[in-house]
């Protein structure tokens, strides 16, 4: 809790339901890393490198992920409520039933990301591109797609109630 771990290399290390509250993880190395269940919350993870780390369940309220690194992340059914997160690449993501209430998703790329049963509601995701992604059972009511590009997304049963859709792209 609240340690100061910049520059580790933390590559494949397994810290399932570790307290990692409020830590510094700058510029880590937790690549395919195991932080399942982990309390995340506060953390800065500023320029780490999280390609295909386990944050399944894993809280994140309030963490910087400033210019991380999160190709292939699993965050399944995570706490992200209110994240703040623009021009990240989230391709082939696993968002599954993850919470992002609140979240600011702006120009974030997300090709094939995975988002079925997430509950987005009230966020923004203006000019994001997630090009065959997947929100089936999605809560997605009041967000705003603004400039979206959803190109062969997979939306049904998504619940897109007071969504704003204005110039987004759903061919």
């Amino acid at each position: 809790r609240g340690a100061t771990l910049s520059r580790a290399n933390m590559q494949y290390i397994q810290l399932a339901g570790a307290d990692m509250t409020g830590a510094v993880l700058r510029h880590c190395n937790l690549q395919g890393a195991d932080l399942s269940g982990a309390n995340l919350e506060g953390a800065d993870l500023t320029h780490a490198d999280l390609r295909s780390t386990n944050l399944t369940g894993a809280r994140l309220k309030g963490a910087v992920l400033t210019k991380a690194v999160l190709l292939g992340i699993n965050l399944a059914d995570a706490d992200l409520t209110g994240l703040e997160m623009q021009s990240h690449d989230l391709h082939d993501a696993v968002l599954t039933g993850a919470t992002l209430t609140g979240a600011r998703l702006d120009d974030v790329r997300m090709d094939r990301a995975r988002l079925d049963n997430a509950k987005l509601q009230q966020a923004s995701l203006d000019g994001v591109h997630a090009v065959k992604s997947v929100w089936t059972g999605a809560d997605l009511r009041g967000v705003c797609f603004k400039d979206a590009y959803l190109s062969q997304a997979l939306l049904d049963g998504a619940d897109l109630k007071a969504a704003g859709l204005i110039d987004a792209h759903l061919d």
